[in-house]
């Protein structure tokens, strides 16, 4: 079995910027959406180490391998490695793999619905301790919004919904 030791994932050359929203920087909504799929958009060089026999298959897409190394003497040296339909095949040592992940297309309409139902509920709960929380109301009460409300947003503002096919 192959197993990703780590991922080290580079910024992007540049990113997609559908809008902004009040009170929310726009690398923050892209962030949590890049964070929740594991497809790119805008360049980046991304490095997996990965061991194990098997297939390595990248995480992230679309991934265009650069370099192939393995752990031997001390030290990486480059290797040819065999391409399967799926991956590389790996034999059982330590590989560095080096790759251009991401695209320079244009976002899917999918993608932007997610963007904007995200970026318009990271505002409104900024300014709206109520937002997400059905049948609250407001009056003479103390209301603590739940710690998990943040983890929640991708679900609450339905951008989860709208990203599943990219997961």
């Amino acid at each position: 079995m192959t197993y990703i030791v780590s991922e080290d994932e580079g910024e992007p050359t540049g990113r997609p910027d559908p809008g902004m929203f009040d009170g929310v920087e726009a690398g923050a909504v892209w962030e949590r959406i890049e964070s929740y799929i594991t497809h790119r958009w805008g360049v980046r060089e991304v490095v997996w180490v990965a061991e194990g026999r098997g297939v390595f298959v990248p995480r992230l897409k679309p991934a265009t391998i650069t370099t192939t190394e393995v752990w031997r003497d001390g030290g990486w040296q480059e290797v040819t490695l065999t391409p399967t339909p799926r991956g590389l095949e790996l034999d059982g040592l330590t590989y560095r793999i080096v790759a251009d992940v991401g695209s320079g297309a244009a976002l899917p309409w999918a993608v932007v619905e997610a963007w904007q139902r995200l970026g318009a509920f990271m505002s409104q709960a900024k300014s709206d301790p109520l937002v997400g929380h059905s049948g609250a109301t407001d009056g003479d009460f103390s209301f603590q919004r739940p710690a998990a409300w943040a983890a929640r947003a991708m679900q609450l503002s339905g951008a989860a919904d709208m990203l599943r096919g990219y997961r």
